[in-house]
């Protein structure tokens, strides 16, 4: 049920602006009716609660009702250029007919942790980098948890947890945060860089991602987004607090990497002479978990090959960006 509705965020929810009244209303009465069942069987007739795990079931459903309301309501404005606007309604319950729910107070702390389950729920099957979202949970009054849609023409600063090395032949590759070679087919991708491209540890600004870095993935993307009828895409990103008193932030992509750079090209490059072709000014949907205060807690990995080292943070490449972390040894 979960990866259903999950499913209706990433496709038919992310286009709720363009759908129309009838069939927007039809969703809406259907995920009501999944919600009042579901708190049927999460209450007792006293308002007792039998399972917490499907509770946090219906919890989701509503938010990724919610989710698709905001973006009906705010789509339709549009967002200025280099700008952002939050959507704040996406928290909001979701009432239902003869519901059981009880009206509940959270504190910052529970509401927080709230919010990271809609998050971890939503990419469950999603966040590829190596993560922890208990060291999220064990810090929850150090972040919040918010939903933006931002102009694509506003991420030129937004890292990719991508990274620029050195093959044993003195070429540039692309490495992984560990500073190793990749287990994916980009291993094999052909940079063309300069003196000024960003070098390991130092990760990838988006206005400054090498041609020919993750070029095949990109490319088929930008297909699939010109035949998308909205122009709209969604990625989880992680806004972290830079050691110091400077007030520095950086927002890295954690989750849409490859969605983002082809909506950027589309949107930022100039219209060629392919009259098929006009630039689209995409909006980007971001699921954004923002520091507070630095979330720097040691994360055992383990003793597994493909997770040798413990790390600092929610991931690894947030404590590499931050500058508190380096893996201790090289695999190679």
């Amino acid at each position: 049920m979960v990866n259903a509705y999950n499913d209706l965020a990433f496709s038919v929810f992310l286009r709720a602006d363009t759908l129309a009244r009838s069939v927007w209303a039809r969703l809406c009465e259907g995920t009501a009716d999944v919600i009042r069942e579901t708190d049927k069987l999460v209450f007792t007739r006293s308002k007792r609660i039998r399972d917490k795990k499907l509770m946090r079931v219906a919890d989701h459903i509503g938010f990724i009702e919610m989710l698709g309301r905001a973006l009906r309501k705010n789509g339709e404005g549009g967002v200025p250029e280099f700008e952002s606007l939050s959507l704040p309604a996406v928290w909001d319950p979701v009432t239902t007919i003869d519901s059981r729910r009880p009206p509940v107070r959270r504190s910052a702390w529970m509401e927080t942790t709230r919010r990271l389950d809609r998050f971890e729920m939503l990419y469950q099957d999603e966040l590829t980098v190596l993560h922890d979202w208990s060291t999220l949970r064990d810090n929850a009054d150090r972040i919040s948890c918010e939903v933006e849609l931002v102009d694509s023409a506003a991420t030129d600063a937004w890292l990719a947890p991508w990274f620029v090395g050195k093959g044993t032949n003195g070429i540039a590759r692309p490495v992984s945060v560990l500073n190793c070679e990749l287990e994916e087919r980009a291993k094999y991708d052909t940079l063309r860089i300069n003196a000024a491209t960003p070098r390991w540890p130092q990760a990838l600004k988006h206005a400054e991602i090498p041609e020919g870095m993750r070029a095949t993935s990109i490319d088929n993307l930008c297909q699939v987004l010109e035949a998308q009828p909205a122009p709209m895409i969604c990625v989880l990103a992680y806004e972290l607090c830079i050691e110091g008193h400077t007030g520095e932030k950086k927002r890295v992509v954690l989750d849409g990497n490859h969605r983002l750079a082809a909506a950027r090209r589309l949107s930022l490059t100039p219209g060629s002479s392919d009259s098929n072709h006009h630039p689209r000014e995409f909006k980007v949907l971001t699921f954004l978990i923002r520091e507070l205060r630095p979330v720097d807690s040691v994360v055992p990995a383990g003793g597994e090959r493909k997770h040798p080292y413990e790390w600092k943070g929610f991931t690894p490449d947030i404590g590499l960006i931050r500058g508190t972390w380096q893996p201790k040894q090289s695999t190679e």
